[in-house]
């Protein structure tokens, strides 16, 4: 999950994505979030208190990375043109499916889109 604290999308996703990782981090659903709030001014670690702070508040207790480079020259290198944007990655490891906005329509949720698709995976996945 791509996102940053002053995307309004973002935060208002941001608790499915704990509940995603709650519900299913012991079904091997691993959860990875990447902070993008980095926008080219002063340092990336300035940003890094305000992450962490609401990071907190959600109970996000998986990974999270913050990026340290511009979110402007990220979004180039990735192929996307704004934020939130969410890639589901398959047993495989390869990208299933690339959740975003950018062809226009309905917004994507997690309840909606997102859970629903990693769901499906997790019940075609071989008992163990």
């Amino acid at each position: 999950d791509l996102w940053s604290t002053y995307c309004e999308p973002c935060i208002r996703e941001f608790p499915d994505l704990v509940a995603l990782h709650q519900k299913h981090g012991n079904d091997g659903v691993v959860c990875i979030s990447g902070s993008c709030d980095f926008e080219g001014i002063g340092t990336p670690e300035e940003s890094h208190d305000q992450v962490l702070e609401f990071l907190q508040k959600q109970n996000a207790t998986f990974e999270n990375i913050l990026f340290s480079i511009e979110n402007e020259e990220l979004w180039k290198m990735l192929r996307i043109a704004a934020i939130p944007v969410v890639y589901v990655y398959g047993p495989d490891g390869e990208v299933a499916k690339r959740f975003d906005n950018e062809a226009g329509g309905e917004e994507f949720t997690y309840k909606k889109d997102i859970i629903p698709f990693v769901e499906k995976f997790l019940a075609a996945a071989p008992v163990e």
